[in-house]
């Protein structure tokens, strides 16, 4: 499985099981909050830990630029090549 679809199954994962929990919190009980807050804890533990095949870096740390200024940021989004081997990330 490539990155993009590891990446886009978590996005999917998360979109559904949130508002699965949201709606189990409101009609059955207020401790689906709970399961709510570990699934986002586990799902971006687990997004931050996708990496480069090639080179080992994780793809959502990447360095942007902002009003000049370049720094280094947790990204949303998958670059199209990795910033340190320029391997094309699929």
């Amino acid at each position: 499985m490539t990155i993009r679809k590891k990446y886009r199954a978590l996005i999917i994962t998360w979109f559904v099981l949130g508002i699965a929990f949201i709606v189990a919190s409101t009609k059955i009980h207020g401790i689906f909050i709970i399961a709510l807050l570990i699934l986002f804890f586990l799902l971006g533990a687990l997004s931050r830990s996708l990496k480069c095949p090639n080179c080992g870096k994780k793809v959502l740390h990447n360095n942007v630029k902002i009003l000049g200024i370049e720094m280094k940021v947790w990204t949303s989004w998958i670059p199209a090549e990795c910033q340190k081997c320029g391997l094309v990330i699929e």
